[in-house]
């Protein structure tokens, strides 16, 4: 019987074989052998319904991979050392569930052990047509083409010829069931066993990929509008009124429906083709690293909330197609009201975007409406991705993260702790940022364009240029449950909706979510050019030493990485220099002497985005660096100090990693490393010397120690007007931010550096805001601030790395906006004496 069951299948499955021409099939994870590592012994490959499509395009698999090939026989021999069983039988429309392929297992290795002292390894296998999770709404249609976990063999055909050409494997790791025979005597109860530890391990995979069944939306915002933050807002604001309340209700269902998504299969699958082409036409390529961050998530059921950096119009499908290529279900994606325009809001709806205005503006109402939403995403499993910086990035920096729907994601969790919350930081970056240059725009005073199908129809001019790579790096991510417990140790206890620390708490989150998004860095070849030529006199170095410089920074970060997580792209400083040509990005002098590489005004502002996505990753580095400008020897001692001093401000504004009270052994490892590169000397167990004038390694040196510009020059400034004004005890605010704001405009005339960036406002007053919050300025009243007396101490090392000119600079600056003061009060008393 068994030899005429296998020659049935044997028949079967050469008559399905031209069926196989059709399927293309993707094997994971992608480094299969190696994630397998089979020992040579015998294989048992299961299945989890009987197909024969099935075992073919595992068959197939396994040839393409190297890996031993399984047979449809119900014993080893010699001659076969892998088999393939199937864990459920099937009928022609629904699979039947059986215990006998367990004990058929449970023989197999049995018969292994007593005839070789083998022990098999067993191999789950769970093959995907299409990535079609199903939908709660019946439809024939669907029931024909997904792929339906009950479906019989006559189901599968439609679905194999529906979805053949999106066909995935996923191989877990090869696992054995010794303990199970030890423990039990009983065959049926072992059987029972290994049947629902297979069946357990399939259902997870199948939550994994495709995730929950898709919604019907009308029904969602039923329940939105009937959800208890919905309901109480309601009462609140009907004052028992049943008119009033039924407008309320009205008005809240209708929010609702603008904001909730649409989410379909169809959409999102052709969403996925038509990017695929569009990726290819636009980038060369797409890098997805450091995946294994949110696959390992994806495994132990959290729910994942994305939070990616926010560069370009692009982040929204570059995020949710990298998701879907990784294997992952496609997130549910926050997305501004901008950008629900016909007919790009009716694809973006039903790929999964839902929409929220850019302001509340008091309405408690919407605001309940939209944490209602919220949290029914993440209690029925769908994953939700949004960028915490609240808008496009207009400079490369990484923004302070606005903290409204992380607060939302917080009180989810505290409303119901049974799903765990997992929320994964993600570095985005290009080669080439398609709204570059409209930012320069908008810096520089222009208005911002207004989203429209105008744009959308102008967009094709895109396709004509050429962008190089974009690049997505998921960070280290960040278990809420583990947060909670690690800063708020009484958070359980909790019993209101928003308890005291719940604002703290948001904001540390926050931060170290900006720490995380930085920590996955992409060090992409515009960026490093940029960090090299923007520190350079007049924007312009000799080739030679441009290359020089970009081989010791990655000389540098190969020794002594920023995190684990960071990336770098290419180590080949010609591929570097080749690709920023092709992109515009710099221009090249030929001369005798040496070719010179430079970039215009324009050229320089649009270059310093790119190195502004990195720049972080180059500053206790630099910062070391600029200590040797003027000094020639150094100890350890007094450079961890000077650093010290600096680091609890740096870090502040370009969320660096490391704890204040741990940069004193950064800044030794930093030394070592750069010791150990060229960059400094060490002439003795504790002191450091620069490198000798005119070497490769003190121009390299030089260019580092002006990598951060003139973002680090109006911090030092800062210190030291401060540290002036110190000797009065107060300054008035509005005096000084004014001189903060002219030595910016004066320092981008001294170095002629054409960015809106550098003078703009907005940051000096950021900055201003940051030394509050360090406890340097105390609010003394509307106008006045005292100083801290450590300001002086900063001032003392920070007037160090300033050059003469700067100095004189500030001093010149302080002295005439005094008497430009002192005249205006003299001016007032005149006045008021007439």
């Amino acid at each position: 019987m068994k030899e005429l069951i296998r020659f049935f299948h044997l028949m079967l499955s050469y008559l399905l074989r031209p069926v196989l021409l059709w399927v293309n099939t993707t094997a994971q994870p992608e480094n299969l052998k190696e994630h397998l590592d089979l020992t040579g012994g015998p294989v048992i490959y299961v299945l989890p319904k009987r197909s024969i499509i099935d075992y073919l395009v595992l068959l197939t698999t396994c040839r393409k991979f190297g890996l031993p090939e399984p047979d449809l026989g119900l014993d080893f021999n010699r001659h076969r050392r892998a088999v393939c069983l199937f864990l459920e039988k099937t009928t022609a429309i629904k699979r039947v569930r059986r215990l006998r392929p367990s004990q058929v297992l449970l023989h197999l290795v049995r018969q292994v052990q007593e005839q070789t002292g083998e022990k098999p390894q067993i191999v789950p296998v769970s093959p995907f047509w299409g990535k079609d999770p199903g939908t709660e709404e019946p439809s024939i249609f669907k029931l024909i083409f997904n792929d339906d976990e009950d479906a019989g063999w006559l189901q599968k055909f439609f679905i194999v010829m529906a979805q053949g050409r999106n066909n995935k494997l996923y191989f877990a790791k090869p696992f054995q069931i010794n303990e199970i025979l030890q423990s039990e005597e009983d065959v049926n109860n072992a059987a029972r066993k290994i049947r629902r530890i297979l069946r357990i391990h399939f259902r997870r995979v199948r939550n994994t990929i495709l995730g929950q069944k898709l919604y019907v939306r009308e029904q969602v915002i039923s329940r939105v509008v009937a959800g208890k933050l919905v309901r109480q807002e309601i009462e609140k604001e009907g004052k028992g009124r049943p008119q009033l309340t039924r407008s309320l209700e009205t008005r809240a269902r209708g929010y609702a429906r603008e904001l909730s998504a649409d989410q379909t299969y169809s959409i999102v699958r052709v969403f996925e083709l038509v990017l695929g082409k569009l990726w290819n036409k636009i980038f060369s390529g797409v890098d997805a690293v450091n995946v294994e961050n949110v696959t390992r998530l994806a495994s132990q059921n959290y729910e994942i909330v994305y939070v990616p950096t926010h560069r370009s119009h692009l982040d929204y499908l570059l995020v949710n197609y990298t998701v879907y290529k990784s294997g992952l279900p496609t997130p549910h994606t926050a997305a501004g009201i901008n950008l629900n325009f016909f007919p790009m809001g009716w694809f973006l709806r039903r790929a999964g975007a839902f929409f929220i205005r850019r302001s509340f503006h008091g309405n408690r109402l919407y605001a309940a409406v939209v944490e209602e939403y919220m949290h029914y995403l993440l209690t029925q499993g769908y994953p939700i991705s949004f960028f915490p910086e609240g808008g496009r990035s207009r400079t490369g920096r990484l923004l302070p993260l606005k903290t409204g729907m992380l607060s939302m994601v917080v009180r989810s969790y505290l409303r119901n702790t049974e799903r765990p919350i997992a929320l994964v930081p993600v570095f985005l970056a290009y080669d080439k940022v398609m709204e570059v240059k409209s930012y320069l725009t908008e810096l520089g005073g222009g208005a911002k364009k207004k989203e429209s199908i105008l744009q959308l129809l102008q967009a094709r001019k895109v396709l004509q240029q050429f962008y190089g790579k974009a690049y997505l790096s998921y960070g280290e991510p960040i278990i809420l449950e583990n947060f909670l417990d690690h800063n708020y140790i009484g958070w359980r206890e909790a019993d209101e909706e928003r308890p005291e620390w719940l604002s703290g708490a948001v904001h540390d989150l926050a931060h170290l979510i900006s720490r995380r998004m930085n920590e996955a860095a992409v060090i992409a070849p515009i960026g490093l050019i940029g960090v090299g030529l923007l520190a350079a006199w007049q924007k312009a170095l000799p080739k030679e030493e441009l290359f020089i410089f970009m081989q010791r920074m990655i000389t540098l970060q190969r020794q002594l990485p920023y995190h684990p997580n960071v990336r770098l792209v290419n180590d080949d400083v010609n591929a570097i220099f080749t690709l920023a040509m092709k992109l515009k990005s710099i221009s090249l002098f030929h001369h005798a002497a040496g070719d010179v590489v430079f970039v215009n005004d324009i050229d320089g502002a649009l270059i310093s985005y790119y190195r502004n996505n990195i720049i972080h990753l180059f500053a206790i580095p630099s910062l070391i660096a600029r200590f040797f400008q003027r000094d020639d020897t150094i100890d350890e001692d007094s450079l961890v100090r000077a650093c010290a001093e600096i680091y609890s401000v740096l870090r502040e504004e370009l969320y660096l990693s490391w704890e204040e009270d741990a940069i004193e052994g950064v800044v030794k490892r930093y030394a070592e490393s750069m010791a150990a590169v060229g960059l400094l000397y060490k002439v003795a167990p504790q002191i450091y010397h620069r490198p000798p004038a005119q070497s490769d390694d003190f121009v390299a040196l030089d260019i580092l120690s002006q990598a951060l510009g003139l973002t680090f020059d109006r911090f030092i400034i800062t210190a030291v007007l401060l540290a002036k004004h110190s000797q009065r005890g107060l300054v008035d605010s509005d005096e000084f931010l004014q001189q903060c704001h002219r030595m910016a405009q004066r320092l981008a005339i001294l170095s002629g550096l054409n960015n809106p960036e550098i003078v703009e406002k907005t940051f000096i007053q950021k900055h201003i805001q940051l030394l509050k919050r360090k406890g340097l300025l105390i609010q003394v009243d509307e106008k006045k601030l005292r100083i801290d007396e450590r300001v002086a101490v900063m001032a003392q090392n920070s007037q160090r790395l300033l050059s003469p000119d700067a100095l004189r600079s500030i001093e010149r600056i302080f002295r005439t906006t005094h008497e430009d003061k002192e005249e205006e009060q003299h001016g007032q008393m005149e006045i008021h004496g007439e």
